[in-house]
């Protein structure tokens, strides 16, 4: 629906009014003051926020982010990780196109008795996204 210019037209102004662009304050800010966390746990989670926001290029593209959320929902990212140094942590962050992803959830079941009647018990749930390239 976005395509269409009145509804393009009222998610701009949706988007401008949640995200200021050009302004010099950060658009985002996480707030642990009521978690009963230790203040070195605190530094350490906001250090690694901060880097998160760092890769995401955040502060220059709120805009686009958060109108791709509004629109589609949802927001799917590939994580890279250097598996030879795995302790370096998050090198890079890909967006991914939410209609190339799919949920797919595996529910494994099985049949015990209850009395004179037979239950189907869940045993193992396996759930995970499937990225599909087409």
């Amino acid at each position: 629906m976005a395509v269409q210019p009145e509804i393009d037209a009222a998610v701009d102004e949706i988007v401008n009014a949640s995200i200021v662009p050009g302004s010099e304050k950060k658009p985002i800010k996480l707030d642990l003051d009521n978690l009963p966390l230790s203040e070195s746990i605190k530094i350490k989670i906001y250090r690694e926020f901060d880097y998160v926001v760092q890769l995401l290029d955040f502060n220059h593209k709120s805009y686009e982010i958060f109108r791709r959320w509004y629109i589609d929902s949802k927001v799917f990212y590939n994580i890279i990780i250097d598996k030879d140094n795995v302790s370096d942590g998050i090198k890079e962050i890909v967006p991914i196109d939410p209609l190339k992803i799919k949920k797919i959830r595996k529910v494994e079941k099985q049949n015990e008795k209850a009395g004179n009647q037979t239950i189907a018990v869940i045993k193992k749930i396996e759930e995970y996204y499937l990225y599909i390239n087409t």
